[in-house]
């Protein structure tokens, strides 16, 4: 049997890359429709997926009804609602903000669906998991005959050099035990150093983008910044706002090689012009993110549009981990 599976709140495709480059996805099914109404991230998923048959539709989400769900077959559901109803960044005004709406009335339609998936993966922030739209989600999940398993993984436990902690749930009507221990991450794993994400090649391309000028430097205090080194093993978490000027909690900053040779010049106006620093490329962050080094971005894309996408995705390397853990229902030993 060929699973069909569907990604919902698709962005630039993260949750379908982890399913094709899961070990148990590629040979269970593909990812046959992806539904999102950004239309750049569209865009960017589109041309990364030419060669999938993976349909990128524009298709609102809260306006599929039941009929339209079962009319879809699916047998796996990937999905990545909207994280502001419950980012601590946000209002936090969770089921109660208009874009958690889409996910409730999808919650509504599947105890009503003729043929439901047997699969379900769920990714969103940190705080989901506290509010009322993920407890009608479990209640739900669980009267239907699913079980559930909530999860938090950090993208640094893979040995990733960026930290992003999210909240995942994944659920099947399979009526088999969850195998933890196989895929449990191990919280002492050794970092890659974040020399092996960098693209020199993009970098150069967008330089003056990435680069960061003085006004920027002197705009916020030096302690509102994460510099970085490419021998680094840690980086934060990078969000939308990343290189909008407000640089605190948004990401690091990449301190260049050109350091020292700056350090024996004399000295410009802003001491932190001395680093050298400048922003990472979004194909940079998208490296991170478990992206493959196939994936690029139109020309079209703005370097500002890019770090925008990146900063909403997920992580491919945690879902390809969890797809397998959702699919994987042979015994330990």
């Amino acid at each position: 049997m060929t699973y069909k599976v569907l990604e919902f709140y698709a962005g630039i495709g993260g949750l379908g890359y982890g399913w094709s480059t899961s070990t148990c996805g590629p040979t269970a099914g593909h990812v046959s429709d992806a539904f999102d109404v950004n239309a750049n991230a569209n865009r960017v998923h589109a041309f990364n997926t030419t060669e999938n048959n993976c349909h990128v539709s524009d298709r609102d989400i809260s306006r599929l009804t039941t009929a339209d769900l079962d009319a879809l077959a699916a047998d796996a559901w990937l999905l990545s609602p909207p994280c502001q109803p419950y980012s601590r960044q946000g209002l936090r005004r969770g089921a109660t903000d208009a874009r958690a709406y889409s996910l409730l009335g999808m919650l509504d339609a599947l105890p009503e669906m003729q043929r439901p998936p047997r699969y379900l993966l769920l990714e969103n922030v940190l705080g989901f998991e506290r509010d009322v739209a993920f407890a009608r989600l479990a209640a739900t999940l669980t009267a239907g005959g699913y079980h559930v398993a909530p999860l938090v993984v950090n993208s640094q436990q893979l040995g990733i050099p960026n930290s992003r902690p999210r909240f995942f749930m994944v659920a099947r009507l399979v009526d088999t035990q969850w195998l933890v221990d196989r895929y449990r991450p191990s919280p002492l794993a050794t970092s890659n150093t974040i020399a092996a994400y960098l693209r020199p090649d993009a970098a150069r391309a967008r330089a003056a983008d990435l680069a960061m000028p003085l006004v920027h430097l002197w705009r916020q205090r030096s302690d509102q910044y994460d510099p970085v080194w490419p021998s680094g093993t840690r980086t934060c978490c990078f969000t939308k706002a990343y290189g909008t000027g407000r640089p605190q909690g948004a990401g690091s900053v990449l301190v260049t090689p050109e350091t020292d040779a700056w350090a024996e010049a004399d000295l410009p106006a802003c001491p932190l012009s001395r680093f050298g620093l400048r922003f990472f490329a979004p194909e940079e962050m998208a490296a991170m993110h478990g992206f493959p080094a196939t994936f690029t971005f139109p020309d079209d894309i703005s370097t500002r549009q890019g770090w925008r996408l990146v900063g909403n995705s997920l992580n491919v390397a945690v879902v390809a981990m969890l797809v397998d853990f959702m699919l994987d229902d042979k015994p330990l030993y």
